[in-house]
């Protein structure tokens, strides 16, 4: 599917050498040279905010953004606690957003309401500001135990192993019965 879009001009077809365009809604032919064609990729997605690169260049010449992608941008842990305390004053988040040198439709109403939602969470819990997602990867390896409670859990986990390694000795056997019990073909002729 190819899109060419062109003040009001869209393109509902591309031939060799002319596009079939609709124009207030007359169809009619136009050349091509005045279309740019850009082609639709699997991975785009109607609805979604995503940065150009432009975009992304120039938000990383923000002081306030520590990392930016494509897809999702991180704020610095002092632009977070600056926003939660301007926030608390009475300010509105768009507000707040462009004081700190954003522009606002760049980053989208959805963006801004969600960050604003999520430095509220931020500044209710122990930790801050603070970035937990480096922290927080995976279960954690170990519980705090007793010395009662890791026994069991040893005595668990080698009955576990031991059924394990009788399930694979049945399965063993089976299979040598098996192999025994098919006939097997002679490699010589027997010719008598």
């Amino acid at each position: 599917c190819f899109l060419c879009i062109i003040r009001e001009k869209k393109a509902l077809f591309r031939f060799s050498s002319v596009a079939i365009i609709s124009l207030h809604g007359k169809i009619q032919e136009a050349p091509l040279e005045k279309f740019t064609f850009h082609k639709r990729t699997s991975g785009d997605s109607m609805g979604k905010n995503y940065f150009t690169e432009e975009q992304v260049a120039k938000l990383n010449l923000n002081p306030n953004v520590q990392k930016v992608s494509t897809k999702a941008i991180t704020y610095t842990e002092t632009f977070r606690q600056w926003f939660y305390q301007e926030y608390q004053a009475g300010k509105m988040p768009s507000t707040i957003f462009q004081e700190a040198g954003f522009d606002t439709k760049v980053l989208g109403t959805q963006r801004i309401k969600t960050f604003s939602k999520r430095a509220r969470k931020m500044g209710q819990r122990v930790e801050g500001f603070t970035d937990l997602r480096a922290q927080n990867t995976g279960r954690p390896r170990t519980k705090e135990r007793t010395a009662e409670q890791e026994l069991e859990y040893l005595r668990h986990k080698v009955a576990l192993q031991e059924q394990q390694i009788d399930a694979l000795k049945k399965t063993n056997f089976i299979n040598r019965q098996a192999a025994r019990t098919t006939p097997k073909r002679n490699s010589t002729s027997s010719k008598r």
